[in-house]
């Protein structure tokens, strides 16, 4: 074996195949992009993050958490929003008499524009819908709501700065893009015309094809929010769309 520990790595690389580095890193190439920009209107615009709990406290079975495929995901998302828009209703906004909207992941993140109080409630399996009943075996469940305790309950929309990684091995704050994307998703939701299946994946209740084995194709779009720069003007949000077929 060669001494010298560059003959070692040149050997190691001609006997991979490795390709030379890269010396030219800009590339103009012609395309398309579904790119959108939001529009925030100036000054502080606030929304309230905060945290979701729904719980079977007999079987200490959480409906938030847990893994499973995207089929028992998207499903364990449609009993959440049933159940949470069920308590909304009933508390006359989460205790806000009324004056709040909110936006939904389905699992555990809401965000409201207006403060609401912490709020613990039952919610017993005769008012709930007879999917929600048989899904969950007549199960009472336990709904908790509570100002966001992993990131920080107050978000600016026009605090862009914040959205930014302020140093390469500082994790950028996803708030502000967490609450861009569920935006997108949630008056599709409430019109029950579209499911989420997974982060950013919103596919129509209608069903694009039938195959075999009882499995049906949806058409959708996967989307995510990026924060970007057009030109001279200053960062701003950004939705990323992509046609998808489920």
């Amino acid at each position: 074996m060669p001494a010298d520990l560059s003959q070692v790595v040149n050997t190691i690389r001609a006997a991979a195949n490795i390709p030379p580095q890269a010396t030219q890193f800009i590339k103009n190439n012609e395309g398309l992009a579904n790119i959108y920009t939001f529009d925030v209107k100036p000054g502080v615009v606030m929304v309230y993050r905060y945290d979701v709990e729904l719980s079977d406290k007999v079987k200490n079975k959480s409906l938030t958490k847990g893994g499973g495929d995207d089929g028992k995901k998207g499903l364990l998302r449609d009993i959440c929003f049933e159940l949470v828009t069920h308590v909304f209703e009933n508390t006359q906004g989460f205790g806000s008499n009324g004056k709040v909207l909110f936006v939904y992941d389905n699992r555990k993140i809401l965000f409201t524009n207006c403060r609401v109080p912490a709020l613990t409630c039952e919610i017993t399996p005769d008012r709930m819908s007879e999917f929600c009943r048989k899904f969950l075996y007549n199960a009472t469940i336990t709904f908790e709501l509570q100002p966001c305790k992993g990131s920080s309950h107050e978000l600016n929309l026009n605090d862009i700065p914040s959205a930014l990684c302020p140093a390469p091995h500082i994790q950028a704050d996803h708030s502000l893009r967490t609450f861009f994307e569920m935006l997108t998703s949630q008056s599709f939701i409430n019109a029950r015309s579209h499911r989420l299946v997974g982060p950013g994946r919103l596919f129509e209740e209608r069903v694009a094809k039938r195959l075999n084995d009882a499995i049906t194709a949806h058409n959708g779009v996967a989307k995510g929010v990026r924060i970007i720069v057009n030109g001279d003007v200053k960062p701003c949000p950004a939705l990323v769309a992509d046609g998808k077929f489920f």
